[in-house]
């Protein structure tokens, strides 16, 4: 009952966010047609984002794999891992504005395809790979 409601009330917290992010726009696997700004963004070092819990997301390789009409999403090389009263793994990465060359968000894909996202107060230490 009380992972049910949980689950509920995320889902609530969510759909204003994704709504907002991806507006009109649906997020679909990158086009042949399509060409992101950089075949990896390499990040040094793990950086946190501090919202309704802690996720730290992972050093590495971030690959696009997904597009809206808005921009590029670069899938982590490995989960997130978020910290609230449990710790949660999940999918995501960072999001990059077609025009631009540094990520602008964060993603987290969570349970039944639900996407979060959120600005990035600060740059992790990222470099665009050509």
């Amino acid at each position: 009952m009380e992972r049910t409601f949980r689950q509920l009330v995320g889902f609530i917290a969510a759909v204003p966010v994704v709504l907002g992010l991806a507006g009109c726009n649906a997020v679909r696997p990158i086009s042949s047609a399509s060409k992101p700004p950089a075949s990896a963004l390499v990040i040094s070092a793990p950086f946190s984002i501090d919202q309704l819990s802690k996720a730290t997301f992972p050093a590495g390789e971030y690959r696009p794999v997904y597009e809206d009409n808005g921009g590029y999403y670069y899938q982590a090389p490995s989960k997130i891992v978020a910290n609230a009263l449990f710790s949660y793994m999940y999918d995501g990465g960072l999001y990059v504005k077609r025009g631009e060359t540094e990520p602008a968000a964060w993603f987290i894909v969570g349970g039944g395809g639900l996407m979060d996202t959120g600005p990035l107060s600060s740059m992790p230490p990222c470099q665009m790979k050509p």
